[in-house]
């Protein structure tokens, strides 16, 4: 029941902050507002500026490791433009988690199958998000029809010590 009122108060403030810029929530509007200590959105945010630096610049490198692309030329087909590094769910989990070249990976049969059961997670996730949108039953339709994978690598059973994408990401399914 608390974990309930807790997030009701930060729906509520995100509501406030958004009610300003007529419904549009503005990241730098948040940052501003969940400043006040009182708030129930200040402790989302790392306010040392050392720490957060640090982690600003670890998600700038994510950032560049995401966008950084490829040019393969299947056999026989045209050349196309990949990611030139994924990032298997197995890898998230361990220390500093990591990224691997996805010609690399596509050549691996076990990492392969990794990375085909990590989309249709984002596929599922994907569906969950736009379930609302019934123009897109079509697509939802042509999600489910895919077949499961065989096998994945397992996950460890190790959890990773704060990583805000994990905490943020069961904050908004509970």
């Amino acid at each position: 029941m608390e974990m309930k009122k807790k997030l009701d108060t930060e729906l509520k403030e995100l509501g406030l902050i958004a009610a300003k810029s007529h419904g549009v929530l503005q990241p730098l509007a948040v940052i501003k507002y969940a400043r006040n200590e009182n708030t129930a959105l200040h402790k989302h945010f790392d306010w040392d500026d050392s720490i957060a630096g640090a982690k600003w610049r670890l998600e700038q490198a994510r950032h560049l490791i995401r966008v950084t692309v490829m040019m393969i030329q299947p056999s026989g087909g045209q050349e196309q433009s990949i990611r030139a590094y994924v990032s298997l769910t197995s890898d998230r989990y361990k220390d500093g988690g990591g990224y691997r070249a996805t010609t690399t990976v596509l050549s691996d049969k076990d990492m392969r199958a990794q990375l085909l059961a990590d989309a249709l997670s984002e596929l599922i996730a994907f569906k969950t998000k736009y379930a609302m949108l019934k123009e897109l039953a079509g697509v939802f339709d042509a999600i489910q029809a895919i077949p499961q994978p065989q096998k994945a690598l397992p996950l460890p059973r190790k959890e990773v010590k704060n990583d805000h994408r994990r905490k943020e990401s069961l904050h908004m399914h509970v």
